[in-house]
């Protein structure tokens, strides 16, 4: 056992493997070089994949020649890269649908334009239309009828000045409604006459109704707040000013 003791090397008394890191600057030596490398090597694919140069003894315009001509195949290659936009179906169908209810609601207007031609026509020759017109040929408007229908066709606003009671608000919308039902069905008027009240526009619209010897919602209608009376026919309409400014706005 003292001669074990005493060897001083044996087999368990080795002592353990010692690893030596190398300096810094040997590193980055070695990353320096590969990233060198790295370069070299993507500098001879690029230029390997370049054209090659044009020999020194060509001609000026050999050179004006080939660079014309790589421009046309840039050109050409743009051109053909260009999406020609097309209109996807869903558009197409959209588009036809909105023409179609358009073309619908044109048509469904003509008819109702026809309808009331043919029924001012007719009621004209009635005793009860003939009694309201009498009443109407009294009033202070009447005599200016012509010459408020003239100004019309030559200008875009007229201002018309009256006493209460001389018919401005009854005979003038309805000066230009009869102009308009007396000729063709495209032609006819849609007017809108405001009021400052509520009550004045539902009696002003029932006035009217009666001189024209109709019932009220048929070419003659009001509109107020809450409350219509009015139908696809109507071309007369009396309202506030307010459902005028709600109709402007959309």
């Amino acid at each position: 056992m003292n001669e074990l003791l005493a060897v001083g090397h044996h087999k368990y008394s080795t002592p353990p493997p010692v690893v030596v890191i190398p300096p810094p600057s040997l590193a980055i030596a070695k990353s320096k070089s590969v990233r060198s490398n790295a370069s070299e090597e993507s500098r001879s694919s690029s230029t390997s994949s370049r054209r090659t140069a044009p020999p020194n003894n060509q001609r000026p315009t050999d050179l004006k020649e080939t660079a014309e001509a790589e421009e046309l195949d840039e050109r050409d290659e743009e051109d053909e890269d260009e999406v020609v936009p097309v209109e996807s179906e869903s558009y197409v169908n959209l588009r036809k649908k909105m023409v179609n209810k358009h073309n619908l609601k044109i048509d469904n207007l003509l008819q109702e334009n026809n309808k009331l031609c043919r029924e001012f026509q007719r009621k004209q020759s009635s005793r009860r239309f003939e009694s309201m017109l009498e009443q109407r040929r009294r009033l202070p408007a009447w005599q200016e009828k012509e010459k408020i229908l003239d100004l019309l066709d030559q200008c875009q606003v007229l201002v018309v000045s009256g006493m209460t009671g001389c018919g401005k608000t009854t005979q003038i919308p309805q000066f230009i409604l009869d102009a308009s039902l007396g000729g063709r069905a495209k032609q006819v008027a849609n007017i809108i006459c405001t009021q400052p009240r509520r009550i004045s526009a539902i009696s002003v619209a029932q006035r009217v109704a009666q001189e024209r010897a109709e019932r009220l919602g048929n070419s003659v209608g009001y509109q107020i707040r809450l409350e219509s009376v009015r139908s696809s026919a109507t071309r007369l309409l009396y309202c506030t000013t307010g459902v005028l400014l709600r109709r402007l706005e959309g």
